[in-house]
């Protein structure tokens, strides 16, 4: 099987691509940051200039700016899904796994006891967050019209050893040094992604190529929400050290520490149960995978 993947040289590539190779699967590359050698690997300029010459059965799109970009980036991140689109045309590729967020939901909140599904109605906040969410459109009217199959996979966090995230480095952190935590952190319930339930999932889609036939949207997350604490516990297998809820609540409400406190102790559950039932898997609780991705 012929694989396109875009963004193939972050985080979750570097992790997912071994797996799919391992697979047996002939993977090409179109990265920003890798050279170009026309075969294999491919620049965004060879994408730009139609100089892409490939047969291709499915494309990974994971690529992205970044997830803290502005305003002035917001079109850069939608051209980039335009432009893949437009090359699957040109190669007669139909069939196509997209990355989205699931930030289209909104943001962490401290009281929040939501839990999103797929028929949630989006409110996205962040600029990134609103350009996933026009990309998830793009593509769905190029299914309609053009006969692309897609594949939307909306995603919490993910959890994988090579990640430059703001939570991978706070977990890299509180490896070395101990670790005071609010107490809000007890019981919060948020939902990751660990790389585990990722290359389970992908490799599941690979098997069951009926699964393009319709156009699905799902989210992706581990079996289980876990709190901050919890997460942090298991991860470094050591307790932080617990603020009481007394002085966390008044911490809480520092006018500069507020927004950081509500992405870190917020509430942001998904329910994972249409994926786990459509595709027949059984995904892992962030619990059961955090020893794996520490090794």
């Amino acid at each position: 099987m012929n694989i396109a993947f875009s963004g193939s040289n972050g985080s979750l590539a570097k992790e997912l691509i071994p797996s799919l190779e391992k697979l047996g699967c002939n993977i090409y590359r179109i990265s920003k940051s890798l050279e170009s050698d026309g075969k294999k690997i491919f620049s965004y300029e060879d994408l730009y200039t139609n100089s892409i010459n490939i047969s291709v059965d499915i494309f990974i799109h994971a690529a992205s700016i970044n997830s803290n970009l502005g305003k002035s980036n917001f079109n850069d991140e939608v051209a980039i899904s335009r432009d893949i689109l437009r090359l699957m045309r040109l190669i007669n590729c139909k069939n196509l796994i997209f990355f989205s967020t699931c930030k289209v939901y909104g943001e962490p909140e401290i009281k929040s006891k939501i839990i999103f599904k797929e028929s949630t109605s989006p409110n996205p906040s962040s600029f990134y967050a609103k350009a996933k969410l026009e990309c998830e459109k793009i593509i769905q009217l190029e299914s309609e019209n053009s006969g692309i199959n897609s594949i939307i996979l909306r995603l919490p966090p993910v959890l994988n050893i090579n990640s430059s995230s703001g939570l991978a480095k706070l977990l890299s952190i509180s490896k070395k040094i101990p670790i005071f935590s609010l107490a809000f952190g007890e019981i919060n319930k948020r939902s990751f992604l660990s790389i585990n339930n990722l290359v389970t999932t992908i490799q599941k889609i690979l098997e069951n190529n009926d699964l393009f036939k319709t156009n699905k949207l799902y989210n992706l997350s581990d079996s289980k929400s876990i709190s901050l604490n919890k997460l942090l516990g298991v991860y470094t297998q050591k307790k932080p050290y617990v603020i009481p809820l007394s002085i966390s609540k008044i911490l809480l409400y520092v006018p500069f520490l507020s927004s950081l406190f509500a992405r870190l102790y917020g509430n942001f559950e998904i329910s994972n149960k249409l994926i786990q039932h459509e595709l027949g898997i059984n995904l892992h609780t962030t619990e059961h995978s955090l020893p794996i991705i520490r090794k």
